[in-house]
C-alpha cells in the first residue's frame, strides 16, 4: 500500500482464557494515512473439536486487486480419531526428534545470522519499529477503550 497506519480502534473479548490474563479475541479498525481503512482480527481461541489448532489467514483487498493466504485450509497432514481429527503444525513451530523447525526456527536463524555476521535483515529496522508502534498503539486503545494515534 507503500503507507502506515496513523490510528487504531481495538476492542477485546475475555471469556475462555480470563485465568491467563489473555484477550480470547482482538478486533482492530485501523486508519492508514492515504484515507485507505483495514481489519485486523486475532483469535486465540479455536472451538473443541476443531481439527487445527492454528487457523492463520491474510487477506488484503483493494480498488485494483486482492491477495488471499490461507495457511490452515492447506495443511497435508490430518489426523483423526474416535473423538476428533486434527491437522498437526508442520509448518510454524513443528518438533521433529526432539528439535525445533519450522519457520519459527527459521526466523530465529536468520536472526542470529544477521547478527553474528553483520548481514542485513530482511526486515528493515523501520519497519520493525513501525510493527511495535502499531501494537503498542492496539494496546492502548484496548486500555482506553478509544482510538489511538501510532507514534512515530
Amino acid at each position: 500500500m507503500g503507507c502506515e497506519a496513523v490510528r487504531v480502534h481495538a476492542e477485546s473479548c475475555r471469556k475462555v482464557l480470563v485465568e491467563e490474563g489473555a484477550d480470547d479475541t482482538i478486533f482492530t479498525l485501523l486508519k492508514y494515512e492515504n484515507g485507505a481503512v483495514g481489519c485486523l482480527e486475532t483469535c486465540w481461541v479455536i472451538p473443541e473439536g476443531q481439527p487445527n489448532t492454528l487457523d492463520a489467514r491474510i487477506e488484503v483487498v483493494g480498488t485494483q486487486g486482492r491477495v488471499a493466504v490461507r495457511v490452515g485450509d492447506n495443511e497435508p497432514v490430518e489426523v483423526s480419531g474416535p473423538e476428533r481429527s486434527r491437522r498437526p503444525d508442520i509448518a510454524y513451530g513443528p518438533v521433529f526428534d526432539g528439535r525445533q523447525g519450522g519457520a519459527i526456527r527459521f526466523q530465529l536463524e536468520h536472526f542470529a545470522e544477521c547478527i553474528l555476521t553483520d548481514r542485513e535483515f530482511l526486515i528493515s529496522p523501520r519497519d520493525a519499529r513501525a510493527a511495535v508502534a502499531l501494537a503498542a498503539a492496539i494496546h492502548e486503545s484496548l486500555g482506553t477503550g478509544a482510538p489511538a494515534r501510532v507514534s512515530e
